[in-house]
């Protein structure tokens, strides 16, 4: 391979890794930010649940509470640490991850090729 070709490769694998980067946000917050459903299990959340009857009655602010489907309900959830994203978080860290791992392999394996070539002085005259 060309000294120039292995010289590149990092800076491609860092672009992919930025462009990679860059794309999963843009469908995180454009495409699947209200889209995608997740169900989590009980020991990730907690719940509270108050009868529209007793919850008016009370000086309590409803302000984060949503009214259950069958109106007669408060209900607030309320997920516990990064229980509800960890999922997607790993996925989509995982392969810029191995990417940049890559980058830092072939970038070492490069820096070691050239440092056992002697080195060449050009002579310009």
């Amino acid at each position: 391979m060309k000294r120039q070709t292995l010289q590149r490769f990092p800076m491609v694998i860092l672009i992919m890794i930025c462009l990679w980067i860059a794309s999963t946000w843009v469908f995180a917050r454009f495409v699947h930010y209200h889209a995608q459903r997740s169900i989590l299990p009980p020991p990730h959340y907690t719940a509270e649940v108050i009868p529209v009857t007793g919850g008016a009655s009370g000086n309590r602010e409803l302000g984060d509470f949503r009214t259950s489907e069958d109106g007669r309900y408060y209900v607030r959830v309320a997920t516990l640490g990064t229980a509800h994203h960890i999922a997607r978080t790993t996925s989509d860290l995982l392969p810029p991850f191995v990417l940049a791992l890559a980058g830092v392999v072939i970038t070492g394996w490069i820096q070691r090729k050239q440092s056992a070539e002697p080195n060449e002085q050009v002579q310009t005259r």
